[in-house]
């Protein structure tokens, strides 16, 4: 779901102007193909998308700026990224219980 959407940044470079954007919430599907495709429509259509430092960080990957600043899609790391989410599952699984972590006994 995308909606127009005015704001007032309350820091950065656009500090108390009124700026335009989108606000974007995904309603099905799977949260970060459907955010990445959204990320990377935008870096095409829009040549002023800013992807920074701050986007890095809460990306956590470097890796995943470069690629939609090159139009391409970060299929591979969301590979990897599903494959580290296994990995932990499977590592922490006796730590959870229906999806929660247990109460382990002190």
């Amino acid at each position: 779901m995308f909606r127009k959407r005015e704001f007032i940044p309350m820091f950065g470079k656009y500090t108390g102007q009124v700026c335009w954007g989108i606000e974007f919430l995904p309603i099905s599907g799977d949260f970060f193909t459907v955010t990445f495709k959204m990320l990377q429509i935008s870096s095409v259509i829009h040549e002023e998308l800013e992807i920074n430092e701050w986007f890095n960080t809460l990306m956590g990957d470097k890796r995943v700026s470069e690629i939609l600043k090159n139009g391409e899609f970060p299929g591979d790391i969301m590979e990897e990224w599903k494959k580290e989410e296994e990995d932990f599952m499977n590592f922490v699984d006796d730590l959870l219980y229906q999806g929660k972590l247990k109460h382990l006994p002190r």
